[in-house]
C-alpha cells in the first residue's frame, strides 16, 4: 500500500495551494487545447460543473486509449469533505472488490476575463504536473527536482489503467466556488475508484 502526495501551484503571484493527490493502490496560465469528449452521455448523477469534470478526465483518457471511467455519487461524502477542508479525499474503506484508489483535490483562480473553469484543474493535472527547469518555474511542490517521485503523481492518476484484469474506473466528483486572494475561483476533488465487478 503506497501514499503518495502533492502540491502544485498554479500561479506564481501568491497562490500557495492548488492542488494535490493521493494514490492507495492495494495490489501557468496556458493550457492545452480540450480534447473532444467521448461519445457518453453527460452523467445523471453529477451536476453541471462536476461533469465537467468527468468529461474532461474521460475525453483525455480516451484520447489516450484507456478506459473512460464510470460516474458515481456513490462517495459523495469524501468528495464533499475534501471540498470544505482544501485537502484529497478520504479514501473509502476498503471492501471486497475495491483494488485501488486515486484521490485528487485542486483549485484554479480565474485566468484574466475567464471565469474560472473545472476542466482547468483537470489539465493542470494532466499538462502542468512535472519538472519546468527549476523550483521557481515547477507548480507541482512535490516536483523538487527532474526525478523526485512527486512529479506528474497527478498524471499518473487520471492516466492510471487498470490495476488488475476486469477491474472498472469509478469517478466522483465535486467542485465549489472559492476565492483565492479575493479572486474567483473554483475548487474540485475527485475520487477514482477502481473496482472488480
Amino acid at each position: 500500500m503506497g501514499t503518495c502526495a502533492a502540491m502544485f501551484t498554479l500561479s506564481r503571484v501568491g497562490l500557495s495551494r492548488a492542488v494535490s493527490v493521493m494514490t492507495l493502490t492495494v495490489l501557468a496560465p496556458t493550457f492545452v487545447a480540450v480534447v473532444p469528449a467521448p461519445a457518453t452521455p453527460s452523467p445523471s448523477v453529477l451536476a453541471a460543473p462536476s461533469a465537467v469534470v468527468f468529461q474532461r478526465i474521460n475525453a483525455i483518457r480516451v484520447s489516450d486509449h484507456l478506459p473512460a471511467g464510470l460516474a458515481t455519487s456513490a462517495y459523495g461524502a469524501q468528495v464533499r469533505q475534501a471540498l470544505r477542508t482544501g485537502q484529497d479525499p478520504p479514501f473509502v474503506r476498503a471492501v471486497a472488490g475495491i483494488v485501488a484508489e486515486e484521490s485528487l483535490w485542486g483549485e484554479v483562480p480565474a485566468s484574466g476575463v475567464n471565469p474560472p473553469s473545472p476542466a482547468s484543474v483537470v489539465n493542470a493535472w494532466v499538462f502542468h504536473d512535472g519538472w519546468r527547469g527549476s523550483l521557481a518555474l515547477t507548480w507541482n511542490a512535490d516536483c523538487v527536482s527532474p526525478t523526485a517521485p512527486g512529479c506528474n503523481g497527478h498524471r499518473r492518476a487520471v492516466l492510471s489503467r487498470p490495476p488488475v484484469p476486469g477491474a472498472r474506473l469509478y469517478l466522483d466528483v465535486a467542485t465549489k466556488n472559492v476565492t483565492i486572494n479575493g479572486s474567483p475561483a473554483v475548487a474540485v476533488a475527485t475520487l477514482m475508484v477502481w473496482k472488480l465487478p
